[in-house]
């Protein structure tokens, strides 16, 4: 399950302690739980979210880099204790602009997974994208070539058909992938529907 923190989260001393009692209430280990961070945010003020994101990674709570692309995080991934970037549909949008766009993202994923960290790419439109993105070694994807936004009670059915229990790999704290390998005989998990969905 991801859930995305505001800026307003992240300067919230007791954050932390309020993720891990909300976990243990509900009996959930801390790698079920994927905390988004939208780079701009770590951007901004990164210097005021480093207690935050510590104690969340220390919590043992994944966190993820989201919009990545948009922003200058590159020279601070090292440093930031995130298991996972999402490279922002904007990204994923320029593929068909030519080989060059392709070189770029081919080279993002790589040096991100040179660091031990899951490249996730957003905004997945079609299956010519789907299938550069698998090309290039993206560990999973999201859009709505694969799903559009779901409720509650067709998401849950959605999950029952597509996934199956698996082995899951950790780096640390990470989280077991929630999708598929983009152009994989199974579909990812549907994009969430957040605020911005409408």
């Amino acid at each position: 399950m991801s859930v995305n923190l505001c800026a307003r989260d992240l300067l919230d001393g007791g954050l932390a302690d309020m993720v891990g009692r909300g976990l243990h209430r509900h009996g959930l280990p801390p790698g079920e739980l994927m905390l988004e961070i939208n780079e701009a945010v770590l951007a901004d003020g990164p210097a005021r979210a480093a207690g935050a994101l510590a104690a969340l990674a220390a919590l043992g709570v994944p966190l993820s880099l989201d919009d990545f692309g948009t922003g200058s995080s590159l020279v601070r991934l090292r440093r930031l204790l995130v298991s996972e970037i999402k490279i922002d549909a904007s990204v994923i949008a320029r593929l068909s602009d030519g080989p060059d766009t392709r070189l770029i993202l081919k080279s993002l994923v790589d040096l991100v997974r040179a660091l031990g960290i899951r490249s996730v790419a957003e905004g997945v439109e079609s299956a010519d994208a789907a299938g550069t993105l698998a090309a290039i070694g993206c560990d999973a994807a999201q859009g709505r070539y694969y799903c559009g936004p779901l409720d509650p009670a067709a998401a849950t059915a959605w999950l029952a058909d597509h996934l199956r229990p698996a082995a899951r790999p950790r780096r640390g704290g990470a989280h077991p992938p929630r999708a598929r390998k983009p152009g994989g005989r199974r579909q990812p998990a549907p994009a969430r529907r957040t605020a911005a969905d409408g």
